[in-house]
């Protein structure tokens, strides 16, 4: 049975919550009887439902989507116990869900590290309510994320804490989604690699050059400037350097910074450096 609670109107009233759970106890049994060979378990939608009917199943199953890794971790970890103490198997039926913070590349690896096994709501992104907070593969072979699909696959993508700046070639609006998006979630172990690569990227450097430049001299078209006018006019050129410099100079400190704590096992600070670099950002930016 799947998600007993999710039984509309009829499960609005505890007579009819027990009802239902006193159904799906009596067909755990009633099954098993009929056919001993398969397993029977019921996809309960929460943790904290396993123990409704961990007693009368053969594999303790539920769903999660809890969206930090410390609460999604220790939801596994409850239900591990339970299945300790059972001597039973242990699955999650559902997982993933991007409207929660739990994208897949933090979801698989973290049940592949706690040992337990999963399945994820869902592989396809199809034509459903759930086309926008679920899934990873388009129907004409494309993914929604790289990082995602490489965690199905059973490997993750390095982190870019050392090493090369990378450029990302990354739109205007898609960056302000980025950024948006990483001040108003604070920055935790699953998310980190991402919000490095976003501080190590040309994609942050860019709109804030082009700002200054047009801050320095409101006449000027800052975009233009970078890519066109500066080549043949050298008192121009020798401006856009110097603001470049200055640029750069104030985010190199602050990512060696963030580098540095990562490097001396302070992860906690390295995740509240990116969460105050990233504000800088957003507050020079003026992104709200």
């Amino acid at each position: 049975m799947n998600e007993p609670m999710a039984a509309g109107e009829f499960a609005s009233n505890d007579e009819n919550r027990e009802k239902i759970w006193r159904f799906a106890r009596h067909f755990c049994g009633y099954v098993g009887r009929l056919d001993p060979t398969h397993p029977t378990t019921v996809g309960v939608a929460h943790a904290n439902s396993v123990p409704r009917v961990a007693d009368v199943e053969d594999v303790l199953s539920f769903h999660s989507y809890k969206g930090t890794e410390a609460r999604y971790r220790s939801e596994i970890q409850s239900v591990k116990k339970i299945g300790r103490e059972q001597n039973k198997a242990v699955v999650i039926s559902e997982t993933g869900h991007y409207q929660t913070g739990q994208p897949y590349s933090m979801a698989i690896p973290i049940c592949s590290d706690e040992g337990i096994g999963w399945y994820i709501w869902e592989l396809m992104i199809a034509k459903s309510p759930f086309a926008k907070v679920q899934g990873i593969f388009y129907p004409d072979g494309t993914v929604r994320s790289a990082e995602d699909c490489c965690a199905l696959a059973g490997f993750a993508v390095k982190p870019v804490l050392e090493g090369e700046v990378r450029a990302l070639a990354i739109d205007p609006e898609h960056l302000t989604s980025e950024l948006r998006e990483a001040r108003c979630t604070a920055t935790d172990r699953w998310n980190a690699g991402r919000r490095m690569e976003l501080l190590h990227s040309a994609a942050v450097t860019m709109p804030l050059l082009v700002l200054r430049i047009e801050e320095d001299d409101p006449g000027i078209d800052g975009d233009k400037l970078m890519w066109e006018g500066a080549r043949d006019k050298p008192e121009l050129r020798k401006r856009y350097l110097a603001i470049e410099t200055e640029v750069m100079a104030e985010l190199r400190p602050k990512v060696g910074a963030i580098l540095e704590a990562f490097r001396t096992n302070q992860t906690e600070d390295a995740f509240s450096k990116i969460d105050a670099a990233i504000a800088g950002i957003c507050s020079e930016l003026r992104i709200d």
